[in-house]
């Protein structure tokens, strides 16, 4: 089971979902960041323990990874 904390959570109530998300979901690594799919059409990108963002797709989260989050391989993290 994979345990990663929510960026979008917020204590007083004014953010996104739960503190934590978990999933029995095997990630996929892509450019050194890791992919859950943890809802049907939900893709959760992950970095050092940290939902950074979500997409609907597999595709748009490895694109986004590579463009807005920069990552091209795993040695420029």
């Amino acid at each position: 089971m994979a345990r990663y904390k929510n960026k979008f959570w917020r204590e007083d109530g004014s953010g996104y979902g739960p503190e934590f998300y978990e999933t029995d979901a095997k990630p996929i690594e892509h450019h050194g960041l890791l992919i859950y799919r943890r809802l049907k059409e939900c893709f959760d990108i992950v970095d050092d323990g940290i939902c950074i963002s979500q997409y609907a797709g597999i595709n748009g989260a490895k694109n986004a990874i590579e463009t807005r989050f920069g990552h091209t391989n795993g040695a420029d993290r």
